[in-house]
């Protein structure tokens, strides 16, 4: 990753939040053989997907108490598997609380990495 996207995704988070992690992947579209730039970042308590390019943006993003499972089925491959609740999967927003709502709806991400 570059110093510019490095700067970017800590602006766009903000200078409180404690990045305990950023990983570059490529996440996998529908059907595995396409796939896309991403960045996963690890923060206290969240995860974010975002867009590997400068200004950096949230493509979603996923409180660990929704985190329903982690596979790995060959080398450089992870998928997690998140609770679609409106605030992370479904909705896309992020920030203050306020009646998340869940369903029993689940979404997978899959990525592979270097």
């Amino acid at each position: 990753m570059t110093r510019d996207i490095h700067e970017s995704i800590r602006l766009l988070l903000g200078k409180n939040v404690k990045i305990l992690l950023k990983a570059p992947v490529k996440l996998e579209l529908k059907g595995g053989d396409k796939t896309e730039n991403r960045i996963l970042v690890f923060t206290a308590h969240r995860l974010f997907l975002m867009t590997a390019k400068v200004p950096a943006r949230i493509d979603h993003h996923f409180h660990y108490l929704d985190l329903r499972g982690i596979e790995s089925r060959r080398p450089s491959h992870v998928a997690f598997t998140f609770l679609a609740t409106s605030g992370g999967v479904m909705g896309g927003h992020h920030g203050g609380g306020g009646g998340h709502h869940h369903s029993e709806k689940t979404v997978t991400y899959s990525f592979r990495y270097p």
